[in-house]
């Protein structure tokens, strides 16, 4: 099977749509491109179309013309993509100059500014050269060639881990042809060979609905004994579409200012989920997520600092006084290095403009995310000017995908961990 490679562009006039097309038959002799023109039809749901296929892709190729860096979509496909390459190394990632476009050019627009596109390898061709340039993007692949075996996908590479846990738990084939058949409606025959059984059943639990998989987990619960924690912890974040999620990857790299989720919700686990979802990596986040409780001191962005500190540096001793300083270096060197550090406010306590202010002055990388299903209406509406509102889950599936992750991972413990770490 081909690589799949996401092109993303901004076509303006004929001459521009000439070239992408030059460059799309080129490269689909080697890989399977998926471009925006392609299978995307009258009344199709585009953006959730978009995000899948930039989430299925094993690489990307972002043409940076004058008109992307005036288009309102390729900087936010621009931040997905980076996102998956700073969650993936392996994910191939190639920033491409077309004509004059230059970092001068990118740093007038803050999103691209903010991405820091420089760290990549960067193909710079002409337009009017279309051969050359061709040869030039062709070769710039040509060197991420050993990132594309398989699994490289946050999907394969899912699948593969599930298939692993499985083999590992040593439960027979017969067992899992089943559960195939009965939860999942596998034809007959049975997919094939022990090795044919575990893939498949790999897939199914990942691509069927959170029902089914929830019932071939129970049925696996004897069997996998502590696995099923593994297994569950790495399906549940599929349970979010990613859609809902992948907004989180363009406000991290937005400027700081604008670096706030809002989330309709009141279950510390469904965060997680949207985290872990637009991560692509299983339960719980791989990002830190500082989890303060409501201030009880009249000095309120004095004692969210102080939170703050005891959860990055847990080992400081409480007699000594709190180094803001180190904080912010250790938060400057996350965000060199792309890994968001989430303030999560707690459902009781709702900041409002001028705190967030105060706090951005003190913390300026952090993304602060506040869950608002008990906030009333006139204390949500400031909030909304410089946040991304994230689409909630209606009240009624939010309850059975807790009420699922819960019955199969046991009862959470009533105190979180400050952190989640991966």
């Amino acid at each position: 099977m081909k690589p799949r490679i996401f092109l993303s562009h901004s076509t303006k006039t004929d001459e521009a749509a000439e070239f992408l097309l030059a460059v799309k038959d080129a490269l689909d002799a080697d890989y399977e491109v998926k471009l925006d023109r392609d299978g995307l039809k009258l009344g199709d749901d585009w953006r959730r179309t978009l995000y899948a296929w930039m989430d299925q892709a094993h690489g990307a190729v972002l043409l940076l013309t004058e008109a992307a860096l005036k288009s309102n979509f390729v900087p936010i496909e621009a931040s997905v993509l980076s996102w998956r390459h700073y969650r993936d190394p392996d994910f191939a990632f190639l920033p491409v100059f077309v004509d004059a476009t230059d970092f001068d050019a990118l740093k007038r627009r803050p999103v691209l500014r903010a991405l820091a596109l420089d760290v990549f390898q960067i193909a710079r061709v002409d337009s009017d050269d279309v051969p050359a340039a061709i040869t030039a993007i062709r070769q710039a692949l040509g060197r991420f060639q050993d990132k594309f075996p398989h699994p490289n996908t946050p999907l394969e590479r899912l699948q593969f881990f599930l298939r692993n846990e499985l083999e590992q738990s040593r439960i027979d084939s017969f067992t899992l042809e089943q559960i195939g058949r009965e939860v999942f409606l596998w034809p007959e025959p049975a997919p094939g060979n022990v090795a044919a059984v575990l893939s498949s059943f790999a897939q199914s639990l990942v691509e069927a609905k959170r029902d089914a998989a929830c019932e071939a987990l129970k049925r696996l619960s004897d069997e996998l004994v502590v696995r099923v924690a593994r297994v569950l912890e790495a399906v549940a974040p599929t349970w979010i579409e990613m859609d809902r999620a992948v907004p989180i990857a363009e406000t991290v790299f937005s400027e700081p200012a604008r670096r706030q989720l809002l989330l309709d919700t009141d279950e510390r686990l469904i965060i997680d989920l949207y985290i872990c979802r637009a991560c692509c990596r299983p339960y719980p986040p791989l990002c830190r997520v500082i989890q303060i409780t409501s201030p009880t001191r009249q000095d309120t962005v004095g004692d969210i600092s102080d939170q703050i500190v005891a959860a990055l540096l847990p080992r400081r001793p409480s007699f000594s006084a709190p180094d803001i300083g180190q904080i912010k270096r250790q938060l400057d060197q996350y965000d060199l290095r792309h890994l968001p550090v989430f303030l999560l406010f707690p459902t009781d306590f709702v900041p409002d403009a001028d705190l967030i202010d105060e706090l951005r002055k003190v913390f300026p990388t952090l993304t602060i995310f506040i869950p608002t299903r008990h906030v009333d209406g006139d204390l949500l509406a400031p909030l909304r000017k410089n946040a991304t509102e994230l689409a909630a889950l209606p009240p009624e599936e939010e309850q059975s995908i807790v009420a699922d992750f819960d019955a199969l991972r046991g009862v959470f413990s009533a105190t979180q961990p400050a952190i989640h770490e991966g």
